[in-house]
C-alpha cells in the first residue's frame, strides 16, 4: 500500500491569474531537507490550490496531524508565491487517506510479477463491489 495525501486551499478570489500552467512543483534544491510538493492551481477555473504529496512525506506529515499538513503546504505556497497569498485563504481541507483505516494509505498496487492478486480487489465485500 502506498501513501498519498492532499491539502486544499480555497481563496477569496483567483490568486494565480496569469499563471499559464495548471500544475507547479515547488522544492528548494539547496535545502538538504526539502520536501517537494506538487500543486494543482485553479482546477476547473475555481480559486483553489491543491497540494499533492506522497510516499514517506505523506506518511510523516499525516502522522503529525492536520495542522502540520496544512502549515507545510501553506508554507510551501508562500515560498513560491509570496506571503500575501496566506491572507487570501478562506478555507482549507485535507484528505486524511493515510490515517483512515478504511483506506489505509490511498492506493494499492501489485508487486512486480504479482498482477494476478489484483483480481482480489474486484471481489465483492459484504455483497458490494
Amino acid at each position: 500500500m502506498g501513501w498519498y495525501e492532499k491539502v486544499a486551499f480555497a481563496f477569496d478570489a483567483p490568486v494565480f491569474s496569469g499563471f499559464e500552467v495548471p500544475f507547479v512543483d515547488v522544492f528548494d534544491p539547496v535545502a538538504a531537507d526539502t520536501k517537494p510538493l506538487n500543486f494543482e492551481l485553479h482546477p476547473f477555473g475555481r480559486p483553489i490550490a491543491i497540494a499533492h504529496f506522497g510516499g514517506g512525506v505523506a506518511k510523516e506529515l499525516s502522522a503529525r496531524g492536520e495542522a502540520v499538513m496544512k502549515a507545510f503546504a501553506l508554507e510551501t505556497l508562500v515560498k513560491a508565491f509570496g506571503s500575501d497569498i496566506q491572507k487570501r485563504v478562506v478555507a482549507s481541507a485535507i484528505s486524511q487517506w493515510t490515517t483512515d483505516p478504511a483506506i489505509g494509505g490511498a492506493y494499492s498496487c501489485a508487486k512486480p510479477g504479482k498482477a494476478k492478486v489484483r483480481a482480489v480487489f474486484s471481489e465483492p465485500v459484504h455483497e458490494r463491489v
